[in-house]
């Protein structure tokens, strides 16, 4: 559908992957997957993540991941230390995307946190 954000179901039928660049946002916690790749930033200190740890008695955790969504499905291994470069790669595609949503308030957010990761 034209205009709309999100994949357009009708492509899977017709054997096309629906692979591509995704992006999650609920302000707390972000992610993007392109391709296998899937960076993920938490703010483990935001009021949203404490509910979610006292009501649902769940950990969102926190801070800025990356993984290999294909060989580590269970998100348990974190490679952001090791591939920085996927990082910023990532990062910058959600920022585009975050600007293009209107919401380059998230973007600083997000990007204090990745900026910290990366040093710069």
């Amino acid at each position: 559908v034209d205009g709309v954000d999100g994949i357009d179901r009708r492509l899977l039928a017709g054997g096309e992957s629906g692979r591509g660049t995704h992006h999650w946002e609920c302000g707390f916690q972000a992610a993007v997957r392109d391709g296998d790749l899937k960076l993920r930033i938490v703010h483990g200190d935001d009021p949203q993540a404490e509910g979610i740890r006292r009501i649902e008695h769940a950990e969102p955790g926190g801070g800025v991941t990356l993984h290999d969504v294909r060989r580590d499905v269970a998100e348990a291994h974190d490679l952001a230390a090791d591939r920085p470069d996927d990082v910023a790669r990532l990062w910058a595609l959600h920022e585009a995307w975050l600007a293009d949503v209107g919401r380059p308030d998230l973007a600083t957010r997000h990007g204090h946190a990745v900026r910290a990761l990366l040093g710069t």
